[in-house]
Order: C-alpha cells, then sequence, then structure tokens
C-alpha cells in the first residue's frame, strides 16, 4: 500500500540531492575552486543539476563526475561518531 508513496519520497529525495549546490566542493580539488564555482553558478542560473552543469561546461566526463560526487559514498550510517568536539552533532537523542 505505501510502497508508491515511499517510491516516489525517494525519488524526490534524489533530486534534491542531485541539485544540491553544496556537493560541487567535491570537485573543487580535481577542478580547482573557480571552476567549482562556475559550475555551481551555471547550475543554479539554468535551473539544471550539478552534473549536468558540469558536462555542459565540460570541466568533468560523465564517469569522473561519478566518481567524484557520490554522496552515498559520504553516508556511512553503521560508522559510530568519534570522540572529537563534532561529535556531538551526530549522537542519538534517546
Amino acid at each position: 500500500m505505501c510502497s508508491g508513496r515511499v517510491t516516489s519520497k525517494l525519488k524526490r529525495i534524489e533530486e534534491y540531492v542531485d541539485r544540491s549546490l553544496m556537493l560541487v566542493t567535491a570537485l573543487s580539488p580535481v577542478i580547482g575552486y573557480d571552476n567549482a564555482s562556475k559550475i555551481a553558478h551555471y547550475a543554479m542560473d539554468n535551473d539544471l543539476t550539478l552534473k549536468a552543469a558540469a558536462l555542459k561546461l565540460g570541466f568533468v566526463t560523465e564517469d569522473e563526475f561519478g566518481r567524484i560526487v557520490d554522496p552515498a559514498k559520504w553516508s556511512n550510517r553503521t560508522s559510530q561518531p568519534s570522540n572529537n568536539s563534532s561529535s556531538k552533532f551526530f549522537t542519538s537523542r534517546a
């Protein structure tokens, strides 16, 4: 019964992730800050995903973009927070 709603919500989440301008920071070490900034501005100004903007501007190939900008790799739900000061933001509120 609910699987249709869940599927549509997952698609919407994927759209939000694809359009998240902050993901462009992953490209900075590879193509430089200025080029990454150009991608973000171009995506925003032309209502494109970061991937579409990056490919249109020619700064990376589709393969490179997929390897570099992979939010799933950055999310590790099974890891435990470290004992550093920023870990307080990741502790559970049980």
